[in-house]
């Protein structure tokens, strides 16, 4: 049975068995996921985690450009005015670490290069999330037209098909990777210890965490808002990497990070409304 009751409850278990409904809705997401990570993780690779960040920082304008170009939606001039520091503080760390004598040209180039394909496969995944986690209809952003009868899927269930369908999709490539580099490197399943699994737990658990919590926020506010709001957990990351990595913060990467966090703050305080 797909549905029971129980005491006066009504169990919809169905929403967790792989129907037509659940697979279209997840695997979209599921391949946002895989491709973000793929190019995330090749950035981070060739580049430092600080800069990928940084380069990640420019989703809230990314995200205004696509409503107001591929929707219709109205901004008002002062948005547009906020997202303005986030821009130039977001270049500025990318030239202070590019004047870092670490970083060779083609090195840099393609890190940034896959570093802004993360970024819009990130504001795609939002907008596209927007879409199937908005429970009511918004005015002023395009959400998808509910029938009162369709049962919501809830947000477990979007979450658990999303991860399988990553898992999915990367374990060829995972497979793959470890076939050519078996002469090299041999198994590195094999090579792995006590540290490198809890790092793996450590990071599996806060990325679900960070998934669910991401998926409540989405669904409560715009996606700018969210591409915002997420600028201070980059700040953050930047801020640790920095550390972690030991690199020593010139100038102009200090102005790029006070030009972001006053980004932040004049859009909160001034440029969250649409028109």
């Amino acid at each position: 049975m797909d549905q029971f009751e129980k005491n006066g409850a009504v169990s919809t278990w169905n929403l967790v068995k792989p129907n037509e409904k659940v697979l279209k809705t997840t695997i979209p997401m599921g391949m946002f996921q895989f491709v973000g990570h793929i190019t995330s993780h090749q950035a981070t690779s060739v580049i430092p985690v600080s800069l990928v960040h940084s380069v990640k920082a420019l989703s809230p304008l990314t995200t205004v450009l696509v409503y107001r170009v591929g929707f219709k939606v109205q901004y008002r001039t002062v948005t547009y005015l906020t997202l303005i520091p986030l821009m130039v503080g977001v270049i500025l760390t990318c030239f202070g670490n590019y004047k870092s004598k670490d970083n060779n040209g083609e090195g840099f180039y393609k890190g940034l290069f896959f570093a802004l394909i993360s970024m819009a496969i990130f504001v795609s995944q939002n907008i596209y999330a927007k879409q199937i986690l908005t429970w009511k209809e918004e005015k002023t952003l395009p959400t998808q037209q509910r029938p009162k009868e369709e049962t919501k899927i809830d947000k477990i269930t979007i979450l658990l098909y999303c991860s399988l369908i990553g898992f999915v999709l990367t374990l060829p490539v995972f497979t793959i990777t470890e076939l050519l580099n078996y002469g090299d490197v041999g198994c590195t399943i094999c090579k792995m210890n006590a540290k490198i699994i809890s790092l793996f737990l450590l990071h599996g658990g806060s990325h679900f965490l960070q998934a669910m919590l991401a998926f409540h926020l989405i669904g409560l506010v715009s996606p700018v808002n969210y591409s915002v709001a997420n600028i201070m957990k980059r700040i953050v990351v930047i801020l640790f990497a920095l550390l972690m990595e030991r690199t020593s913060v010139n100038g102009v990467q200090c102005c790029g990070l006070l030009l972001t966090m006053t980004g932040l703050y004049l859009y909160d305080r001034f440029g969250s409304k649409r028109v």
